[in-house]
């Protein structure tokens, strides 16, 4: 039992022995080949990284102050001073905020001849951009020499920032004065709105109806404008005989309530023969019209200049006799536009 426990005693003198010898190896080049009486400041790069980041608005910095103090046998001759023991001035400038992050440390032999080095960790805050700098330090016997590093915000180069005023310039409103302007301006919007909603509704009374055209004299103008582009050469036949079958579609639809765009050829005219208002000679000639149309649609049979004529004048002749007898029948008022 007591050689286990010496060894581990053993053991707990090497480890201590080990980690109190390994902070002292941290010496950067610059602080060993320090003259005597002069300091350093060292900023140290952060999260890992071999050098230093461009520093930023709001950054917290870490670094240390190394210091080589005039000693007995200091070189050029200077006075020899007394070492001293710590560092305690904090250093005052605009725009950081610096403190002392641990005590400091005494390395005996890290300097260049074995002179002895001070050292003690600090960190810094920057709350201003541009050019900022640790100022210089004095401690006799030594002096730390100023430094400067540049701060770059976090905003983008174009963007603008809105001056804020302070908590002493911004009076709350006394009384009850804004509240009557609020309340007055909302009864303003509100009688604004209704003033609006009349008149709009007012117009919307007085605007004049468009006269609804007549279902016969719709399809005779459709049927016309169709013979002026068959002429002209702007349609072909087999296009003209689609569309004059969809007037003729429609003319029965808002004519004689029928249903035509939902059936077939077959059912149009079955429906039509149990209709009393359309006669044997407008039954006819309905029928041959949907006939050659279907030949035109569904046989692929050519639809020249001759016969495209003659659908055009069949189709405005059914619609001309089966106007003429709705109106001899229901006494339908108004006049047919012939065309």
């Amino acid at each position: 039992m007591r050689g286990a426990g010496l060894r581990v005693g053993l053991g707990g003198l090497l480890l201590l022995c080990a980690s109190c010898g390994g902070g002292t190896n941290e010496v950067p080049q610059a602080a060993k080949v320090l003259k005597p009486g002069l300091g350093i400041y060292e900023l140290l790069p952060r999260d890992g990284a071999k050098e230093e980041k461009a520093i930023r608005l709001g950054d917290r910095v870490r670094g240390r102050v190394w210091l080589r103090p005039l000693v007995e046998g200091a070189e050029g001759g200077s006075e020899p001073r007394p070492r001293p023991s710590k560092i305690d001035r904090v250093p005052e400038a605009e725009g950081l905020r610096f403190q002392w992050t641990g005590p400091t440390r005494v390395l005996p032999g890290a300097g260049e001849g074995g002179t002895p080095l001070l050292l003690r960790p600090f960190e810094v805050r920057f709350l201003r951009t541009g050019e900022l700098g640790l100022p210089a330090l004095e401690i006799p016997p030594a002096k730390v020499a100023a430094r400067s590093v540049q701060v770059r915000g976090l905003l983008p180069k174009d963007a603008k920032l809105q001056p804020i005023l302070p908590d002493s310039l911004i009076r709350d409103p006394e009384g009850a004065f804004p509240w009557a302007w609020a309340g007055l301006a909302a009864a303003l919007l509100v009688l604004g709105a209704l003033w609006y909603l009349g008149r709009r509704r007012r117009s919307e009374r007085e605007a004049p109806q468009p006269i609804p055209i007549p279902p016969g004299r719709r399809a005779l103008i459709q049927l016309k404008e169709l013979a002026r582009s068959l002429e002209e050469g702007s349609i072909s036949g087999e296009r003209l005989v689609e569309v004059v079958t969809q007037v003729l579609r429609r003319y029965l639809d808002e004519a004689m309530g029928l249903h035509t765009r939902e059936q077939t050829t077959e059912e149009i005219l079955r429906e039509l023969s149990l209709r009393p208002e359309l006669g044997t000679e407008e039954r006819t000639r309905l029928t041959q019209i949907v006939r050659q149309a279907d030949l035109v649609k569904f046989a692929r049979q050519g639809a020249d200049l001759g016969l495209s004529r003659q659908l055009l004048e069949g189709a405005r002749s059914f619609v001309l006799a089966l106007e003429e007898r709705r109106k001899n029948q229901e006494g339908v008022a108004g006049e047919v536009a012939y065309a």
